[in-house]
């Protein structure tokens, strides 16, 4: 199946429960050097609004760390979120993040998205 979103090509799109308070790691490519994007949860109560810490482990991984994202009605990106490429076209991430409750769970739907080409 292919699924097409205008000029864009769905990579993968779905649902996971968070296991405990573990992170969730997408692998987007495969072979020696899989390219893996990983999701953090983490709570501060010191600074209590939500944010998104991108972080760049090394060439082939990149953490998104949400904070505070506990909203039982769920949390995403308005717009999609570039995160670089993939096979030569742009890589774009939409989420909602949901919390199931005090518990350190999280429901998340996703979806990649492959943009538009990029020059090498």
């Amino acid at each position: 199946m292919r699924i097409k979103a205008g000029e864009y090509d769905v990579l993968a799109s779905g649902t996971v429960i968070g296991f405990r308070n573990e992170p969730i790691d997408f692998t987007l490519t495969e072979g020696e050097r899989p390219l893996v994007v990983r999701f953090v949860f983490r709570t501060d109560e010191e600074n209590p609004g939500q944010r998104t810490e991108p972080k760049i482990e090394n060439d082939r991984q990149l953490s998104l760390a949400f904070v505070n994202f506990t909203n039982v009605l769920g949390t995403g990106n308005v717009g999609p979120l570039p995160l670089g490429q993939v096979e030569g076209r742009r890589l774009y991430l939409y989420y909602r993040i949901y919390s199931l409750s005090k518990e350190p769970e999280k429901l998340v739907h996703y979806t990649w998205y492959l943009g538009e080409r990029v020059d090498q």
